[in-house]
């Protein structure tokens, strides 16, 4: 390559960076006007002031205002919409925590942005293109929860349009409390001065009521904290049920490659962000642990599983008392 073309290589690739600095500054400075002047007020000076650069320079970047805040409530309505990443640090099997890690996303977006929020709503009003991806992302959201009712409930025997009622009905619930709360700023719910965290916790315990697991419920925090809720769910490879062989009879029982959950020849599911265990309603249920075993009861074990000893032994190594 000729000395020039390099030349020209590199002043071209410094312009495309510089111009994608550019182009993210005034995006970063939308979704600031937007959230404090709101959507109907928002100008193209405004934006421009905001970023600190001419106003003229809009127009290298973007067609007009709408198109910028298209692609700015976009990106945010996306921003927060990847299972994987909300539930990296939730440990396998605590469906409380996983419930708990998506709650408190939709609380923190909120509270932290009720005008975009708010803005979400208007634009959705008056661009249909929009609003459709608002309502697929919702959707999206929600179905892992809405696949698993007739599962998780299969006395019930829920068809897929009744699970899908039941799961929108309780999202709905919560997210009227969440826009009363931050974007309307009720004044009767304002009252109670709710932490993000205790928002979160507020709407798990919604759920619990409305799907009459714990109709009389009624814990502080410190309770919740410590899950004295009704019920336990024990998940295999913890303390409780330290084997995690019983998943492969699980997996068969509840089909469920046919929501794209599998495990691996260790037994641990795909997709990372899976979970699987065992729900006991009972209020004398609780958690323990499985202690030391001896080798008499690996053998008593293998003997009831079908294993071999030294099968019995390679699952619950961490477990052998000899």
């Amino acid at each position: 390559m000729s000395k020039e073309s390099t030349q020209t290589a590199t002043q071209s690739g410094a312009r495309s960076a510089r111009g994608a600095r550019a182009r993210a500054g005034l995006k970063a400075a939308a979704l600031v006007v937007l959230e404090r002047e709101g959507y109907h007020k928002m100008r193209i000076a405004d934006v421009t002031r905001e970023a600190g650069v001419a106003q003229g320079l809009f127009y290298h970047y973007f067609k007009d205002l709408k198109s910028l805040t298209l692609e700015v409530l976009t990106d945010f309505a996306l921003a927060y919409n990847d299972p994987q990443e909300i539930e990296k640090d939730v440990p396998r099997g605590d469906w409380y925590a996983r419930i708990y890690a998506h709650n408190l996303v939709v609380v923190k977006s909120y509270a932290k942005r009720p005008g975009i929020m708010r803005c979400l709503l208007q634009l959705a009003d008056e661009e249909p293109e929009f609003s459709g991806m608002l309502r697929e992302t919702y959707r999206n959201q929600l179905m892992w929860l809405v696949d698993l009712m007739p599962k998780l409930f299969p006395d019930v025997r829920f068809r897929k349009n009744q699970a899908l009622m039941v799961v929108y009905s309780l999202a709905g619930i919560g997210e009227g409390l969440l826009r009363e709360y931050f974007v309307n700023e009720s004044k009767t719910l304002r009252a109670a001065n709710l932490s993000v965290e205790a928002f979160a916790e507020l709407l798990h315990a919604r759920a619990r009521r409305d799907w009459g697991y714990a109709a009389d419920e009624s814990l502080n925090n410190d309770d919740l904290i410590a899950e004295r809720y009704r019920g336990i769910r024990p998940a295999f490879g913890y303390p409780a049920c330290p084997d995690h062989l019983p998943k492969r009879t699980l997996f068969q029982l509840l089909d469920a490659p046919e929501v794209g959950i599998e495990l691996t020849e260790t037994c641990a599911m795909t997709p990372a962000a899976s979970v699987s265990g065992l729900y006991f309603a009972h209020p004398d249920a609780r958690y323990f642990t499985v202690g030391r075993l001896g080798r008499d009861q690996i053998e008593d074990y293998a003997g009831r599983t079908g294993l071999t000893t030294e099968e019995a032994e390679r699952w619950l190594a961490s477990n052998l008392g000899y």
